[in-house]
């Protein structure tokens, strides 16, 4: 029984589970993009500007539920069509010692992550977008193992033109401390 637990080498999950899990996963993901696609003109309103084809504030959230829709079509397929790997001994299913730390830091990491994003969304708010962006974008930086100081530079000076993308061209309202 002990073989039957014993977490793999590549995974926790024998291959035919994974199957499994991704096509749950592409048919959710699948739903949620239509939901959305469906959704967007009963929620999002649009001010007639006169000019045929122009961006409007449904723009984004149909190509985030198009986008969403191709993507989970395209994890289905690579899903389906992916090929089981060789047997492997008892052996190499054994996870050592430094990859449960990995795996547990991971985790770990994955939590942090997800805590911020929810603190990031609330002091947006009083802080405004690009600060907000600046500083938790370099927290993540920070926690994916980034340290060289020009990357940072880099991705502090794109929130200005990613912020007057979604300000100006895009139409979608960001929270601002100044601007």
């Amino acid at each position: 029984s002990e073989g039957r637990y014993a977490a793999h080498k590549k995974g926790d999950l024998p291959v035919k589970n994974k199957k499994k899990q991704g096509t749950i996963l592409a048919v959710v993901c699948a739903v949620i993009g239509i939901a959305l696609l469906l959704l967007v003109p009963q929620e999002v309103r649009v001010v007639s500007t006169g000019a045929r084809g122009a961006v409007t504030a449904r723009t984004f959230p149909y190509m985030a539920g198009g986008l969403m829709v191709l993507s989970s079509l395209g994890l289905l397929l690579n899903t389906l069509l992916r090929k089981a790997p060789e047997a492997q001994t008892q052996e190499e299913n054994t996870v050592s010692p430094e990859e449960a730390a990995a795996k547990k830091k991971g985790l770990i990491r994955t939590g942090l992550s997800f805590v911020l994003m929810i603190l990031y969304v609330i002091v947006m708010q009083w802080i405004g977008f690009i600060l907000a962006s600046i500083i938790f974008g370099m927290i993540f930086l920070y926690l994916t193992g980034i340290r060289k100081w020009w990357q940072y530079a880099i991705f502090a000076v794109l929130m200005f033109p990613l912020f007057a993308l979604f300000k100006y061209v895009l139409y979608v309202p960001l929270p601002t401390l100044f601007l």
